[in-house]
């Protein structure tokens, strides 16, 4: 063996011994070329295990020069030639990285053509597709949302246009190194121009896929292990509770509108999610030995528990949709479309009461937890009613600290 030759197929096996963590040797497969009666042969070996194939290149022993791997004066075979060697050098390097036993025939067949790994081990374009599969089903027995469906099969269209632009349609799933969870980053943010938050979850995404191919044990470990997420801490919009009395008291001359608005307040004052909100039922009211109501409901998104105490006014707002037709025939308690469609409608009430900030049905879950923040709640407790699984969650995202608190709080101690 030349020692380019050597050098190049050791660095392989050592990729595979990190991979793997087991300590392999870089002889254990010896791959010669040899003259016999005219033509060139590829002796492999492999333990005790041997196969002596010809070249189909015409070449005399005097023609060829081991050391350099050349076919004097035909440089058309010494390309080939050192194709042919490469090429069976990766198949053997790609088997010791998936742990598959080594049968010397199958590296020939997969050389020439005749046999493909991929029967085995999908490419990483079929790896995306694979994981779809598991998602689309997933979302046909109701497990994923239609929402959340559309979302992946964006993020998989994405990373397809990476995968494409990165390692080429036939790339295998072991091309993929930890290198490139900044690739991607960069890919994304250059060439659709998307946010870093969007970003970080399209990595992440892809990060679960990887983790599904070792479960499969297509690949050892996970070149996207150590990632982990970087979120731009940015809090969304919360109305302050002027602007929620505003929108409650605006006339809005519109059935519709009004429908919308019943639905928004009680958000407000509940932290109650939009899906949470869309599924919630009489068994999940509860009194207590007080006379008091609240509502128990896990979350749709995490399944944490959530406690919200419920106000006369939310009660009173329940008690006006109890016989709504629309809410009797969907199985609601209050009168709520869809996501897009409730969104829609609450930039027109913005609109209507001047209000100069981006209203949706998150604007509602944000001014819950602030409202109770500048009422003095404690953060577990608010914790507790918005049903987070730390009280991380709840401050980093939610809870805002209204200026006029700020001022009330140091005046009381300044003035005093």
């Amino acid at each position: 063996m030349s020692k380019v030759h050597k050098n190049r197929f050791t660095a392989l096996l050592q990729q595979a011994s990190k991979s793997t963590g087991k300590r392999q040797s870089a002889t254990s497969l010896s791959v010669y070329p040899i003259v016999r009666g005219g033509m060139l042969y590829l002796r492999i070996n492999y333990g005790s295990d041997r196969l002596v194939r010809s070249l189909g290149i015409v070449c005399y022993p005097r023609a060829f020069d081991r050391a350099t791997l050349t076919v004097k004066g035909n440089s058309e075979a010494t390309l080939l030639l050192r194709s042919i060697l490469t090429k069976v050098e990766q198949l053997f390097a790609e088997i010791r990285l998936t742990e598959r036993p080594v049968n010397l025939e199958e590296i020939w067949g997969a050389m020439l053509g005749n046999y493909s790994f991929s029967n085995q081990t999908p490419t990483l374009y079929q790896l995306f597709d694979r994981f779809m599969e598991t998602v689309q089903a997933q979302y046909e027995v109701g497990d994923i949302g239609k929402s959340s469906y559309g979302k992946l099969q964006g993020w998989d269209t994405l990373l397809k246009a990476f995968s494409r632009y990165k390692y080429g349609k036939q790339a295998r799933i072991e091309q993929v190194v930890p290198a490139d969870a900044k690739a991607l980053d960069s890919f994304l943010k250059k060439t659709y121009t998307l946010s870093n938050n969007y970003v970080q979850k399209i990595i992440q995404h892809f990060k679960r896929i990887l983790n599904y191919a070792v479960e499969n044990e297509w690949i050892i470990r996970n070149p996207f292990l150590n990632f982990r997420r970087k979120f731009d801490m940015k809090k969304g919009e919360y109305l302050t509770e002027k602007e929620l009395q505003l929108i409650e008291s605006a006339p809005l001359f519109s059935p519709v509108l009004e429908r919308i608005r019943d639905v928004f307040v009680f958000m407000c004052w509940t932290g109650l999610s939009y899906k949470d909100t869309q599924q919630l039922q009489a068994h999940h009211i509860v009194q207590t030995v007080d006379g008091d109501y609240y509502i128990i409901k896990n979350r749709q998104k995490t399944g944490t528990p959530s406690i919200v105490y419920l106000t006369d006014q939310c009660r009173l707002l329940l008690e006006k949709y109890k016989d709504d037709k629309f809410c009797l025939q969907r199985g609601q308690l209050l009168p709520i479309p869809a996501n897009a469609k409730i969104n829609a409608y609450l930039k027109q009430i913005a609109g209507i009461t001047n209000i100069k900030k981006g209203v949706s049905c998150h604007t509602a879950r944000r001014t819950f937890a602030t409202l109770l923040h500048a009422k003095g709640v404690d953060e577990s407790f608010i914790k507790s009613a918005m049903g987070h699984t730390s009280i991380a969650v709840t401050h980093r995202h939610y809870i805002h600290t209204q200026p006029d608190a700020i001022v009330k709080a140091l005046k009381s101690k300044l003035a005093s």
